[in-house]
């Protein structure tokens, strides 16, 4: 098979589950106050944030479920459950932010980029995603394609006050609610692995 197949299937599905447009308002609402280089920094922190905990799931995850005794099968069924509920929420337009969580006297940096790296791109949903499709399509081309997405989720953070006054919240809400569609489909799909159908 074609390897830039698999790996945009899993481009597309990780950017629906990482989801860095919700990302997008929550970040510009905690650091409208920001320097330029207090924003750029901001970002990278919160990129980074994300991708420690996803790439020890993708090369270690699978060695966690044996260890638990937890067969990939069961994994799936309960990942695929998981991401239906996630991609309902989105579809639906559910705010999924925890943006109160930082308060006015805790907004530094650090703490803003620590909330936006996770829960909010590497959550429940990606770190469940990142284990089972490190044992469908390998754990290299898992981190390939979230990394590539993480990286366009730093560039979005980048850009995002940019983005929100050309194209405002709802476009990317309407987005978000699309990509929440595909996060349904993939939940049913790996509901249908785990059971072999």
């Amino acid at each position: 098979m074609n390897p830039i197949e698999p790996f945009l299937q899993l481009f597309v599905l990780f950017f629906g589950i990482i989801d860095p447009l919700v990302s997008l308002g929550v970040f510009v609402s905690l650091t409208f106050d920001f320097s330029d280089a207090e924003r750029r920094k901001t970002a990278l922190y919160a990129v980074i944030v994300a991708a420690v905990p996803l790439l020890l799931f993708i090369f270690f995850g699978l060695g966690v479920l044996g260890l638990l005794n937890i067969e990939l099968r069961n994994f799936q069924v309960a990942g695929g459950i998981l991401l239906g509920i996630l991609g309902i929420k989105m579809a639906l337009g559910q705010n999924m932010s925890e943006e109160g969580k930082v308060t006015k006297g805790t907004r530094s940096a650090m703490a803003v980029a620590t909330l936006i790296g996770t829960p909010l791109l590497t959550g429940p949903a990606a770190i469940t995603t990142a284990i089972i499709t490190s044992g469908t399509y390998g754990p290299v081309l898992t981190a390939t394609a979230s990394l590539a997405v993480l990286l366009s989720s730093f560039v979005l953070l980048l850009l995002s006050k940019r983005l929100l006054a050309v194209f405002g919240k709802t476009t990317f809400q309407l987005l978000s609610t699309m990509l929440g569609l595909v996060t349904i489909a993939w939940g049913v799909q790996f509901i249908r692995h785990g059971m072999g159908l």
